[in-house]
């Protein structure tokens, strides 16, 4: 008798729910299903908007940002970032100013790192 009464249950066909795009009989359902998918990707598109935005809490942050920023290297603005941490910030925006203006230069970055090197080899 158990048996039967799980079996039975097992077989028992379920109620199909419709699934986000399918018509059910309401010719608003799709549009509705539509407008949800379209806020959702409305969604994510802002998310990854804000991904994009600098969320700078302290000076040096903003300064390394700037200076990622300056130099076309904003792969390495977590060392840059570093850099103005341990170092005079003020210094370290002014050289990357003079490097920025710089045109013939292939790689900013890299020359701005040869220069920062040289100067603190000079002040030691």
């Amino acid at each position: 008798m158990l048996q039967s009464y799980y079996g039975a249950r097992l077989n028992a066909k379920r109620p199909h729910t419709p699934y986000a795009g399918e018509f059910c009989g309401n010719p608003n359902s799709a549009i509705l299903a539509l407008m949800e998918i379209k806020e959702a990707h409305d969604y994510l598109n802002e998310l990854a908007k804000r991904a994009k935005q600098s969320r700078a809490y302290k000076r040096h942050q903003a300064v390394g940002l700037e200076v990622a920023e300056m130099l076309h290297d904003r792969k390495h603005k977590a060392l840059y970032i570093k850099l103005a941490k341990e170092g005079n910030p003020d210094a370290f925006l002014e050289l990357a100013k003079t490097v920025a203006e710089k045109n013939h230069i292939k790689n900013h970055g890299a020359y701005f790192m040869r220069l920062l090197t040289n100067m603190r080899k000079k002040n030691r």
